[in-house]
């Protein structure tokens, strides 16, 4: 064998290795053990060390920190307090003890509210809000508060409050924040006041204002502007409601708006400097004073004042000092200064015009010497020191002379003058020549004298035309019985002439109610065209017959003048009763009357003078003149020469002069008279001329003739309607003795009534032109409706010309005038009946 061990004996030496190792670990371990224990110990003190050392750092960290939180606190300007979870103060800062009223922090240790002395009311509001944060643990922040220390100060507070919690989070009392806002409050409260005046201001301002903010283009320079708002006044000048002002830009609203306008509102809100500017607004013809400035940077406010009414004042005033003198060289008044001793300093125009005297030679001298009479020289002065001394001479009207001695009325005005220390310095007079005026006033009262008796004329003319209406009918119905009654008598009885007398009467009577008419203007009226001196040569032999023997008559026509248009009866009545007038005048003396013609061109205002006219129009007219050299007429007696039934003749007469002024009247004429007693009278007469002499004018109505053969009188029926009675029984009797078959009526209705019954057997219908109920022009045309061919008479007292312009153009057949004869009613039913006429 080797003397290798062999694995056996390795493997016995291993563990005998082994248990040494043991063996000694084991003795080693005996050994170091309280050497182990005392390490652990020495290891636990060092660690326990440590920590010490780490709490001895911190605590003096804590310190450290505490110390500066205490300083903070000190000198924190805010009121700060510290409170247990009982609510006991345990803590507070300086600021929070002199807000409080303590002199110093420590004294509020260990207090409550209630040792604070707060009152009932603020103890309940402070203890909510500590359980709110203690029990709730929850924060309460800046809850504003009036505070009232316990020494009677008020003050504003701001408390807020907050839980205080240890490690772990429990709470262990509570902080609060303390703040005396008293100062701010005041300036909230005056800021608020401020606005609130501001905006009160802005909205009752009588100007209008605007505010806006300015728009700036990426390089900043301003391009526009948005309006922020605008007050009441801007709304109603613009008549735009605030809410579709404020958003909107300028250039949209007023897409025109200058690029320049834009740039200096910029330059105000950016740099505060304020601008003014006038403005014209086209749209409403006013002006505004503009005024832009700077509330804020970026901002800018514009108020616009309206100087419509101060620009045109200052422009009356710029024209009133600029023209004044010229006003006062170019017045149509005299213009006079003087100082206080009545000299003359200044003299217009007018002045020279009225009075004559140039500017340098009224200069210097007296007003009252200058342009006074002597005689009231006096009186004058005596005006002119009352106006200075106050006690009157302001209005006064006096006659002046002119430098030529000429006498002009002048109506005064005179004011004093002062100084700006309101000393006098004299007087302006200011002069109205109103002699002229005077002139007129006195042709307008005469003229007024005029037409009052062309009123009086009027109303005494239609209350003649009424009685004169009326009486022809009474006469209508006499004439007509009296005819009945002649041909019922021998010719040579002694009733015969009786009955002849009554009709003569009767004539007579309706002659007179001619003249009424006449007067009245509503007689018979036929215009012609015709030449008064071929009437006044016609007339000669029958005027001459009519005058006294003593009385010669002279003719002085004009060789030749334009016809007028005229009816010839009436103008031979207009010419005799002035005749006749004129020879009564005239009397048992020698005397000479003339009858005169001619043609003139007749101007407004010598038309106006003393005439009775119709408003006649200026132009050409003819003239007849009848004057005498006889008694001549009283000037009391020549107002009332026109009233009818007036005379100084015999009873009976008094239509001849009324009776010539209706027909003038009528006639569209003038009529002018002069007269005095012992030297005679002159009527003249005017005319309008005709321009075409050659035409004939005639207001003849036309007739509608009816195919009647005459030998069957008995069949033909009239119709005849009339209101009085008395017309109806004559007419009905004489018409039946003529032959006709009469079937009456008294008013249109029981007319009408008749026509439907019996229209188509009536030939002919006489109809009155005034009825009641229903009228002759209501019954005419009633009847038209019916049948339009019928044959209407109208019978009327009233002038043809008035009853065909009323029935113009509507076929009426013919006129018959009351009071009328047997003659006329057959001779009017012959010609519109075609009677005669195989």
């Amino acid at each position: 064998m080797s003397k290798e061990s062999s694995p056996f004996q390795k493997e016995k030496t291993d563990v005998s290795s082994k248990r040494t190792w043991h063996f000694w670990a084991n003795k080693w371990i005996q050994w170091l053990s309280p050497l182990h224990t005392a390490h652990l110990e020495m290891q636990k003190m060092e660690q326990a060390l440590a920590e010490s050392e780490k709490k001895r750092i911190e605590l003096e960290q804590r310190c450290q920190n505490n110390a500066k939180i205490e300083q903070v606190v000190k000198i924190v300007p805010h009121g700060l307090f510290w409170k247990d979870t009982h609510g006991t103060f345990q803590g507070c800062n300086q600021a929070f003890a002199v807000l409080v009223g303590l002199k110093h922090p420590d004294e509020i240790v260990g207090k409550t509210n209630r040792d604070l002395q707060f009152k009932h009311g603020e103890l309940e509001f402070y203890r909510k809000h500590d359980v709110d944060v203690l029990e709730g643990n929850q924060t309460v922040r800046h809850v504003i508060t009036p505070f009232e220390r316990s020494d009677g100060a008020h003050f504003w507070v701001d408390i807020s409050k907050m839980p205080l919690r240890d490690a772990e989070g429990n709470p262990i009392g509570l902080l609060g924040v303390f703040d005396d806002i008293t100062e701010l409050r005041n300036a909230e409260e005056a800021l608020k006041q401020s606005e609130a005046q501001y905006r009160a201001l802005f909205s009752t301002m009588n100007e209008a204002v605007s505010l806006h903010e300015i728009i700036c283009d990426s390089n900043g320079k301003p391009s526009d502007y948005r309006f922020l708002d605008v007050n009441p006044v801007f709304e109603e000048i613009t008549g735009i409601p605030r809410s579709e002002w404020i958003g909107q830009t300028a250039r949209k609203i007023y897409p025109e708006i200058s690029s320049s306008l834009i740039e200096l509102f910029g330059q105000v809100a950016l740099t505060g400097q304020p601008a003014r500017y006038e403005d014209y607004v086209k749209q409403q013809d006013r002006y505004y004073s503009v005024t832009a400035f700077c509330p804020k940077q970026g901002q800018f406010a514009i108020v616009s004042m309206d100087i419509t009414e101060h620009r045109k004042a200052e422009e009356l005033e710029r024209i009133r000092r600029v023209k004044l003198d010229l006003l006062v060289e170019q017045s149509p008044l005299a213009v006079i200064e003087w100082d206080l001793d009545f000299r003359i300093t200044e003299w217009n125009k007018a002045a020279t015009r009225i009075f004559g005297f140039t500017r340098d030679e009224a200069c210097g001298q007296k007003i009252q010497d200058l342009i006074f009479p002597q005689e009231l020289r006096d009186a004058v002065t005596k005006t002119l020191q009352n106006l200075l001394n106050g006690t009157g001479g302001l209005e006064s009207t006096y006659e002046n002379v002119s430098k030529d001695g000429r006498r002009v009325l002048c109506a005064w005005h005179n004011t004093g003058l002062v100084d700006p220390s309101k000393e006098n310095e004299g007087g302006v007079s200011i002069a109205m020549d109103v002699t002229e005026q005077k002139r007129l006033e006195d042709e307008r009262k005469k003229l007024d004298v005029q037409m009052q008796q062309l009123q009086k004329l009027e109303s005494l003319g239609v209350l003649a035309g009424g009685i004169a209406h009326d009486f022809n009918n009474l006469l209508t119905a006499i004439l007509g019985n009296a005819a009945l009654a002649l041909t019922e008598l021998d010719p040579n009885s002694q009733e015969h002439k009786h009955i002849c007398e009554i009709e003569a009467a009767s004539r007579r009577a309706a002659d007179l109610c001619n003249q009424m008419l006449a007067y009245s203007g509503k007689g018979r009226f036929v215009v012609e065209s015709q030449n008064i001196n071929q009437l006044i040569e016609g007339m000669l032999d029958l005027l001459n017959s009519s005058i006294s023997k003593k009385a010669v008559l002279h003719l002085k026509l004009a060789v030749e003048i334009p016809h007028v248009r005229a009816d010839v009866t009436q103008l031979r009545q207009l010419i005799m009763n002035l005749v006749i007038n004129a020879a009564e005048a005239i009397n048992a003396s020698n005397g000479i009357i003339t009858i005169s013609s001619g043609v003139m061109e007749c101007g407004e205002k010598f038309l106006r003078e003393e005439y009775y006219n119709e408003n006649l129009a200026p132009g050409t007219y003819v003239w007849l003149e009848v004057s005498d050299n006889g008694c001549g007429i009283d000037e009391n007696i020549q107002k009332r020469i026109f009233d009818p039934f007036f005379s100084t003749k015999f009873t009976g007469r008094g239509l001849g002069l009324p009776a010539v002024l209706g027909i003038v009247r009528r006639h569209k004429g003038a009529l002018k008279f002069s007269s005095e007693c012992g030297k005679g009278t002159t009527f003249k007469i005017l005319f309008p001329a005709l321009s075409n002499v050659e035409k004939k004018v005639s207001t003849e109505l036309r007739t509608t003739k009816a195919s009647v053969k005459t030998s069957n009188l008995g069949r033909i029926r009239i119709l005849l309607v009339d209101d009085e009675e008395a017309i109806r029984v004559a007419s009905r009797e004489l018409m039946k003795r003529m032959g006709f078959d009469v079937v009456v009526a008294e008013d249109g209705v029981q007319a009408l009534e008749i026509y439907k019954e019996q229209g188509n057997t009536i030939s002919a219908i006489i109809l009155d032109l005034t009825m009641p109920r229903m009228d002759g022009e209501e019954t005419f045309l009633a009847l038209k409706k019916i049948n339009p061919n019928i044959c209407v008479i109208i019978s009327s007292g009233y002038k043809a010309t008035d009853v065909s312009s009323q029935f113009e153009g509507q076929g009426l057949a013919g006129l018959l005038h009351k009071p009328y004869t047997q003659a006329e009613i057959a001779a009017v039913l012959k010609k519109v009946l075609g009677l005669g006429a195989e």
